[in-house]
């Protein structure tokens, strides 16, 4: 028996978000969970069902390597204020230090959107070393946040 921890994913997906097929299917990981909003359940409340489940969702053994957070168009205060929430829960524990967290949104965003995800990062950046554990995806296309107000997409592919 190896005493390497077997790696966990975690799919966290907003009402009315892409399911991430390419992200997931074919992954590595042994151990899946899946958390998704429910209808009229609301960003704050879902957040908050998902911060006290994460703690238990992987059997014991089994370490969070990625956490994918699916999400909607919704880019208001109490949707982002959520988000970070999520951020915190997912990345900052200390038995979650090397986890990675993959935010995926719709190919084509809206630019309230775009411009929101990238501040995803407001309000957590007291916990070092966290952005360079998050990755933005639109579609299959990963984007590199950037500190211009109006930050571009990357054309790179995802390898």
């Amino acid at each position: 028996m190896s005493s390497e921890p077997s790696s966990g994913l975690l799919v966290i997906v907003e009402l009315g978000a892409a399911w991430p097929s390419w992200l997931v299917e074919g992954s590595a990981h042994t151990t899946r969970r899946v958390l998704a909003e429910l209808e009229g359940e609301g960003p704050s409340a879902f957040a908050a069902r998902v911060v006290a489940a994460a703690a238990g969702l992987m059997p014991r053994g089994v370490r969070l390597d990625l956490a994918v957070l699916a999400v909607n168009e919704r880019a208001d205060e109490t949707q982002m204020r959520a988000r970070r929430e999520l951020v915190r829960a997912l990345l900052y524990p200390r038995n979650r230090r090397g986890a990675r967290l993959a935010v995926t949104a719709t190919a084509a965003p809206g630019e309230r959107l775009h411009l929101a995800l990238f501040g995803l990062e407001t309000g957590i950046d007291a916990i070092k070393g966290l952005r360079d554990r998050i990755s933005i995806y639109f579609g299959e296309r990963v984007a590199e946040p950037v500190s211009s107000p109006m930050p571009e997409v990357a054309d790179a592919a995802v390898a």
